[in-house]
């Protein structure tokens, strides 16, 4: 007998909202670090109006407040180049390399699935809903019915032995438990 979650936004399916999270939140990964970039992005831009203007003024950056006379303020254009340089490279630094909490994950493998948990969000994958299990040279992806995967990016364990054993022991089980999934190592 299979069942099939309706989306709504009644308390009763709090369940069903948490379920539904949890097999797509790596989808609202992406787009919140696509929020972040262009944020970021927007803020370059800010920051190069700011120096345009420090360009064309003649002692530097002129600040206007509710006073008879401007404040100026003596910025060159080089110092105002070098603070936009280093800020641009520390929010894209930030914005590209941020690890999701892969260092605090914790991984349980058993007879019921695979328990993937960072300290926020716990994902459960029974081993009878896993179709494909893909290594490539970041990462493991499991494909999870249709349009839906989790991935376990390599950083998430210490060394490359526990990284193995990892993965045979998630071989094996998967093997056992559901004869049909598709394995792709890589060579």
């Amino acid at each position: 007998m299979s069942t099939t979650l309706q989306y709504t936004s009644h308390p009763k399916d709090i369940q069903a909202f948490k379920r539904y999270w949890l097999n797509h939140r790596f989808h609202y990964r992406i787009i919140v670090k696509i929020i972040l970039g262009l944020a970021a992005l927007a803020l370059v831009a800010l920051i190069i109006l700011v120096m345009i203007v420090a360009y064309r003024s003649p002692s530097g950056l002129i600040i206007l407040w509710n006073t008879s006379k401007p404040i100026v303020l003596g910025f060159t254009p080089a110092y105002i180049t070098l603070i936009i340089v280093l800020m641009m490279v520390k929010i894209l630094s930030w914005t590209i390399h941020k690890k999701d909490g892969v260092k605090n994950i914790s991984l349980i493998i058993d007879d019921e699935g695979l328990s993937i948990s960072n300290g926020k969000i716990e994902s459960i994958i029974k081993w009878s809903s896993i179709e494909n299990i893909e290594e490539g040279s970041q990462h493991y992806f499991l494909l999870v019915g249709y349009a839906s995967g989790h991935v376990i990016p390599h950083r998430a364990f210490e060394t490359t032995a526990q990284r193995k054993s990892f993965m045979d022991a998630m071989i094996t089980h998967c093997r056992n438990l559901n004869p049909k999934v598709v394995i792709r190592l890589a060579s």
